[in-house]
């Protein structure tokens, strides 16, 4: 969903963004979380100081150093009196903070979709469009952040600069669909080009809009697919459109088709029914905060084996444990 813009045409973190000069790394940026606050659709301090700590959290359990991105000060009133808490943010923390802000509010899937392109743009220096990357060059098996860094940030980049007011599965989902990546990853399941969840939303989602008799979007967008050297389109949707596909996605697609997507892959049907019923349980309730509509013998199952069930068994190491603070679906 496009990012709302100031009347300037400039995004409101942007407005709020302090620099200032480091003699060793030059110039660097920050943000204030009490001027993050509102555009983060959060009134009370208390209520952002947790979200606050779950990114810090996220931070440190992503392997970064907290102190590095988060430095809490205290901002004394002009007045006198006593201070205030607050924090000083990177670029990457502001990051954290919108993808484990609150999914209810509309500001946190701007800032989402925000600070993802941002980031990319900033620390990953992305050019656009992406250059064309020999798929020998590229592992058999791709993580999320090959995603983010080579094929869906530089295309949701892409649809705020030519496509103004519209979306694209792809832009739309981004955060969503890194989880259900983490999650095959993370229960062994092999992860190549062709499984890409956003394919199998966007099929859907094509049925979903057919059957309430609405007409085939006007306009597509390219989105480069590095393993596999080429181009595709993607159809763009109209931001009037966002309403009816973000409650789609989180009634119908999460807790019910999503299973049908795992299941239906060829190459996973070999893995026990346990094991893809336990990935589509573990989606969604990172995604949407509910568990998976599974049949009952496999929910049976999966409960059975406390919960999680990977494709197949993890030597020397124990099963990963539940991702922490995960993104959800903006409602």
């Amino acid at each position: 969903m496009p990012l709302p813009l100031s009347r300037s045409g400039r995004s409101p973190f942007d407005a709020i963004r302090h620099t200032d000069t480091d003699p060793d790394q030059g110039e660097f940026e920050w943000w204030i979380a009490r001027e993050a606050m509102t555009h983060l659709g959060y009134v009370r301090w208390e209520n952002m100081a947790n979200v606050v700590r779950k990114a810090k959290a996220a931070c440190r359990n992503s392997g970064h150093s907290v102190p590095e991105h988060f430095r809490d000060v205290t901002k004394m009133p002009a007045q006198g009196g006593p201070g205030a808490a607050d924090t000083q943010l990177t670029r990457f923390a502001m990051y954290l903070l919108a993808m484990n802000g609150d999914s209810e509010k509309p500001q946190i899937a701007a800032a989402q979709r925000y600070f993802t392109i941002q980031t990319i743009r900033a620390e990953q220096h992305l050019p656009l469009p992406t250059p064309v990357v020999p798929a020998t060059q590229l592992p058999p098996t791709r993580p999320w952040y090959e995603r983010i860094v080579r094929t869906w940030g530089p295309h949701a980049a892409l649809i705020e600069r030519d496509f103004p007011g519209y979306f694209t599965v792809v832009s739309g989902l981004i955060p969503q669909v890194v989880q259900m990546e983490d999650e095959l990853l993370r229960h062994a399941f092999t992860v190549r080009s062709a499984d890409r969840p956003d394919i199998s939303i966007g099929g859907r989602y094509s049925s979903h809009r057919k059957r309430f008799g609405r007409p085939d979007a006007l306009s597509v967008a390219p989105l480069y697919l590095p393993d596999q050297n080429i181009w595709v389109d993607l159809k763009v949707y109209p931001d009037t459109e966002w309403s009816d596909f973000r409650g789609w996605f989180r009634d119908e697609y999460m807790p019910e088709l999503y299973l049908k997507y795992v299941d239906g892959k060829p190459q996973w049907r070999k893995d026990s029914p346990t094991a893809r019923a336990s990935v589509a349980d573990a989606s969604s309730i990172a995604i949407i905060g509910r568990p998976a509509a599974l049949p009952a013998p496999r929910r049976a199952a999966l409960n059975a084996a406390g919960g999680f069930v990977p494709a197949r068994a993890l030597p020397g190491r124990p099963s990963p444990p539940a991702r922490p603070s995960p993104p959800a679906l903006p409602r």
